[in-house]
Order: structure tokens, then sequence, then C-alpha cells
């Protein structure tokens, strides 16, 4: 039998204010509701209240991110896009926030056995090229694949930044970093075709004590690239660039995820 639809709900910044403290629910700490008043009418009319209170599927919803067994908070921006969003597990149930632009939020409940597909959404789509992009394209850009220095890529970006001030920085980096000339080249081609990264926290509570890691991609000029430690690293602190689709952040979280919900 499939799982059942996930069932979504957008709220204002006020309307989500009210329902959380009607609910007395205790929320993340970068996920607490500004002290707004919400009109009540427009949550009856949204089916949110009923005559003895919030809507089970609604208190159910707040409950699963408010009191999680694992939850993972997800920012990534992709040029002028981005994304805020916090999903969560408890038991057989999964819930989502996302962060909408003018600080309301929308609430998702779905089956914990599909929190990868609900994963997805987290991660900025592709925007479709325009026809003379595709027209002025001579060649295919093959997508980033490699290994480089960790220390590479913080020293480069922060270099990158300051290009139009000083656009001989990458290269005074460079330098100074003394790489081998493939992974120099490299990691400047990165840090050059790359506009946005993704890191997802994942946090839950193992053996009793609180645990944390991070999943990191780039955004690129070809898509997402994940970021994990390169396996041959020689004493060097390494990193293995390899293209991922939107829908694979689900398998990178997943080791995690089954730690905490051993």
């Amino acid at each position: 039998m499939s799982a059942p639809a996930p069932h979504r709900l957008t709220l204002t910044a006020a309307e989500y204010a009210y329902v959380v403290a009607e609910l007395d629910a205790d929320m993340p700490p970068d996920w607490k509701p500004a002290p707004d008043i919400a009109d009540v009418g427009d949550l009856a009319a949204k089916g949110v209240l009923r005559d003895d209170g919030i809507h089970p599927s609604v208190a159910a919803n707040i409950g699963v991110i408010a009191a999680p067994r694992v939850f993972l908070e997800t920012t990534a921006t992709a040029g002028a896009r981005g994304s805020r969003s916090l999903h969560a597990v408890a038991g057989d149930l999964g819930a989502s926030l996302f962060l909408l632009p003018d600080a309301g939020v929308e609430l998702s409940l779905f089956a914990a056995v599909e929190l990868g597909r609900e994963l997805v959404r987290a991660v900025p789509g592709e925007e479709a090229a325009g026809i003379g992009a595709a027209l002025d394209a001579d060649d295919e850009v093959e997508p980033l694949r490699g290994v480089v220095p960790l220390a590479a890529l913080h020293e480069l970006g922060v270099a990158d930044l300051l290009r139009e001030a000083d656009p001989d920085a990458p290269g005074y980096v460079l330098a100074e970093l003394k790489l081998p000339k493939a992974e120099a080249e490299f990691a400047l081609q990165v840090v050059r075709r790359t506009d946005g990264v993704l890191t997802c926290l994942v946090t839950g509570v193992v053996d009793g004590s609180v645990r944390s890691a991070r999943v990191y991609w780039l955004h690129s000029d070809t898509g997402w690239v994940g970021v994990q430690p390169a396996a041959h690293g020689g004493g060097r602190q390494l990193v293995e660039l390899i293209p991922v689709g939107r829908d694979e952040l689900g398998v990178w979280v997943t080791p995690y995820l089954a730690e905490a919900l051993a």
C-alpha cells in the first residue's frame, strides 16, 4: 500500500504564531514564531480551527517538529534563489516547515518513509536556460568532478569575492597554498563555476546524547555537486566533488538518520 499524499498548509507569520501559542509548542530555537496575533477567522476558513481548538492534523504536524527523534535543517542558495526548511521525524510521521518570502511558513505532514522524497523540495531546482543561451553554447560543459584541498575552497572563495577590488587575489592565494598545478587549476575552476551552497544539518539523540552531522553541496553551472571526504587524503584534508541530483539528498543523509533512529 502506498503512503498517503503529504498534507500541506500555508500560514502567514501571524497565523503560525497563533497556532504555536495555542498548542503551547516548544519549537526549535531558529523556528520560533514572532509574537504576532492572527485573525482567527482566517484560520477557521483554512480549516485550521475547529470548535474545540486546533485541527488534529495541524496539531500532529506541529507536534512532530516540536518533539522529533531527529530533525534536518537545510539552507540552500543557488544564484539569487534560496530555500530554508526544517524536516523532522517522530515515529511513523514526518513533518516539514518551509520559510516563505513573506515570513510565513508552509507546514507539511507525511509518512516518515517519504522523508527522502520530501527532502527534494529543500533543494532549489535548475532554472530553464533561455533560447539565446542554448544557441550561444558551443560545447557541453562537463560537471565538476575531482579532488581538491578543503583549505583551497575556503581561501579561494574569499579571494573570489574580492576579485573586483583585486583581480589578482586568487593568484596570490594559490601561490601561498603551493598546490600542485592540477589541484590549483581545479580549485580555481570550482570557485569560478559555483554560485551557491547547500548545508543540511542533521541532529538526533544517540545513546542519550545529542549528535549532529552536516552534508555540504555546491551549486555549479551544471547543477549540484556533493562534497565528501576523499578516500585517500595521504594525511591532507582533501574533499571529493561529485555531481548529484536533487533527489539524492535523502541518500546522503541516510547514514546519519540510521544512527539516530536505530
